[in-house]
């Protein structure tokens, strides 16, 4: 079974931690880069098999989910759980694929 993503905060550390301290050699900033691209993809593809299954199954897409959701329109209490856990690896997705694009500029540039 595939990792789960970590919580936001701690992703959010790991890439301060990963990109803003010296690197000894480019060749080491490469195979870094590389590794963070790949757990990227990977969490990636895990937000994106979450939040495929909530779609199925609530018959709904995840971007109009977040927007009725962080509007206050869904929460009827039952499906509270559901619900934010849809919530966090919608945010996951979107965090990833900006995290994805702006490595992917860097390398390109």
């Amino acid at each position: 079974m595939a990792r789960q993503p970590a919580d936001q905060d701690e992703v959010c550390e790991y890439y301060d931690f990963v990109y803003n301290k010296a690197k000894p050699n480019q060749f080491a900033e490469r195979l870094c880069d590389e590794s963070v691209i790949f757990q990227l993809l990977d969490d990636l593809r895990v937000a994106d098999e979450i939040t495929a299954d909530f779609e199925r199954r609530y018959r709904l897409s995840s971007a109009d989910f977040f927007t009725l959701y962080t509007q206050g329109l869904l929460d009827d209490g039952e499906h509270t759980d559901d619900f934010a856990e849809w919530s966090a690896y919608w945010q996951v997705k979107l965090n990833r694929e900006a995290a994805f694009a702006a490595l992917s500029g860097e390398r390109f540039c």
